[in-house]
């Protein structure tokens, strides 16, 4: 099978839920699962030894948010969205539309302000350097309301594009 126009041939028997949900290590994709869950974990281990309460749901959420990405990008989901438009649309519809709510209802940015050490007095650590990105000029853009919708609009139109010109 063509892969998508990407000069790469996939043989790939036909297309069932439990071949779908083989495990199919991404690397990049598992690193950053684990790495994520592995921080968020400290975080949460940080703030319980010095006796700070951290909700149990949030920390369901975000480690369910983590385990969806998993899902569909170290499975063979993500061999078959490569040939399969079906498939493709739901690896789309976790990431963009699942994924990140999850995500940020385990608020991992409040969790590292609250876990990162506070640096000592005239320094800067990763604590103070979190504020500082937060806060900077950046973030206000990226964050706005226009810039995001804008983008999710325009992520939608290139999807379009890109799969009608490999057709």
């Amino acid at each position: 099978m063509d892969h998508s126009g990407h000069g790469m041939t996939m043989d790939l028997p036909p297309f069932t839920l439990g071949r779908g949900l083989e495990f199919s290590p991404d690397l990049f994709f598992l690193i950053g699962c684990l790495t994520a869950l592995g921080l968020y974990g400290w975080g949460v281990a940080r703030l319980r030894r010095r006796g700070d309460a951290w909700p149990i749901s949030r920390t369901v959420f975000f480690t369910v948010g983590v385990l969806t990405v998993a899902l569909v990008m170290c499975t063979k989901l993500n061999d078959y969205g490569m040939v399969m438009f079906s498939v493709h649309m739901v690896q789309h519809m976790v990431i963009s539309m699942l994924s990140p709510i999850l995500l940020l209802l385990g608020a991992p940015v409040t969790l590292a302000l609250r876990a990162l050490p506070v640096a000592g007095r005239d320094s800067t650590g990763p604590r103070e350097l979190l504020l500082k990105l937060l806060h900077s000029r950046y973030m206000k853009v990226i964050t706005h309301p226009v810039f995001t919708i804008s983008m999710f609009i325009a992520s939608l139109y290139a999807l379009y594009f890109s799969r009608s010109s490999t057709s």
